[in-house]
Parts: C-alpha cells; structure tokens; sequence
C-alpha cells in the first residue's frame, strides 16, 4: 500500500484546504493527491514543498487507497438531519392532512383530521458526480473539488472552458462531453488525450458502473 494518510483534517500546504485523498511523502509531510502529483509532474526534480526533500516516483504508481466511491469534499457540510423529538413545523416542510372517519358518541359518522409535516428532501444530499472514462467501459471519478468546479461552470452555462487539473490544462466541452489535455506553450489541444466525460445524478447511478477509483487512486477492496 502506498503511504496513505487517512486523516482529512489537516490543511494541504499547497491548496490550503483541507486535504482530498492525503498522501504523505517519504520526509512524513501530507498533501492531496491531486496537488503533490502535479508538483511531481511539473517541477524538475520533483521536491517536497515543504522541506525540498525529493518525492518518491513510486508513490504515483498505482496508487491504492480504501475510500466510499461517493465520498464528499471534506470542506462540504454535513447534511442536517431533523431531530425526531421535533413536533413544531420546521421552516422548509409542507403539512400534510389526513382525514379519518370515525364515529361519535351518538354513532354518527364523523371526519377526524389532522396535519402532519413532510420534510422535504434536504438539499445537501442531493448529489451530482463527474466522470472520465478509462477504458472501453470503465471510469475514473474526477476529485470532488474539480466535481465542485465543473457544476458551477455548467450551471453558469458555460459550455466549453479549461481548467487546471493535476498541474495540466484542459479543455472541457460539455456539449460533445469531452476532455482535451493541452500543450503548455500554445494551449492547443493535444492529439490523441481525449477522454469521454459522464455526469451522473444519483449514488445508485455512480455505483452501478465500473469505477476504478478517484483522480488516479483507485479504490482498495481488500
């Protein structure tokens, strides 16, 4: 196993979050996975942001990790779930009335109703995931945090814009829903590293296909 640290609660010295899928190198420092492998990719040699130390290269290959493949960004709160010792209406819920016949004490018939709350579906647990394909069939999960940037630019409507991932730049089109890596000097596509993206809606939907992993790190199942 690679030297994971299972701990997200620590900020990363590179995004100054707190840390995504953390790795901690040989000189016992911790960064996201995503952030120290684009410091290994794009610095020459590859050192420790920390203490200048070098970075194993052996750390990035197939890298394992146990982790939920629907696991959230550590940053996102945790969804609020209603105490079932509430009987006032919260704010958020519609009441539902419920009607029942019953007879009285002169054995009339008679309506008895009454008005129950339903919460409505907390909005924090509603969830998109973002896809790369790898393979003819298979999936990467992009890292939560680019999920996060990849919805807002969608819901901003914008259709085609790049980002910065893993110290790389790529174009993302989302109306033929791909990837382009592009070159470092001229931004122009690189022939031959389109990857087929995929949206999803739903934990069911995401655990129904053939995920390998994470942003590179795939998921341990021993």
């Amino acid at each position: 196993f690679i030297p994971f640290q299972m701990s997200t609660l620590d900020e990363c010295a590179i995004c100054y979050q707190k840390m995504v899928l953390p790795l901690m190198l040989g000189c016992n420092h911790s960064f996201c996975f995503l952030c120290i492998k684009g410091v290994h990719e794009t610095m020459n040699p590859p050192l420790c942001p920390m203490c200048r130390e070098d970075i194993a290269p052996d750390l990035f290959r197939k890298p394992k990790q146990h982790f939920r493949i629907d696991m959230k960004d550590p940053e996102e709160p945790s969804p609020r779930k209603p105490s079932a010792s509430r009987v006032k209406q919260e704010p958020g819920t519609d009441p539902t009335t419920h009607v029942q016949l019953m007879r009285d004490a002169q054995g009339n018939m008679v309506a008895s109703t009454s008005r129950t709350p339903v919460t409505k579906p907390d909005p924090d647990e509603k969830k998109s995931f973002w896809l790369y394909q790898s393979g003819a069939a298979s999936w990467w999960r992009f890292d939560p945090r680019c999920e996060k940037d990849l919805e807002v630019k969608r819901d901003a409507g914008q259709r085609q814009f790049d980002m910065v991932i893993c110290g790389h730049s790529y174009r993302i089109d989302l109306d033929r829903m791909v990837q382009e890596r592009l070159d470092r000097l001229g931004g122009m596509p690189v022939g031959g590293r389109n990857r087929e993206l995929l949206r999803v809606e739903s934990v069911e939907e995401l655990k129904s296909l053939d995920v390998r992993g994470i942003a590179g790190v795939r998921i341990s199942r021993d």
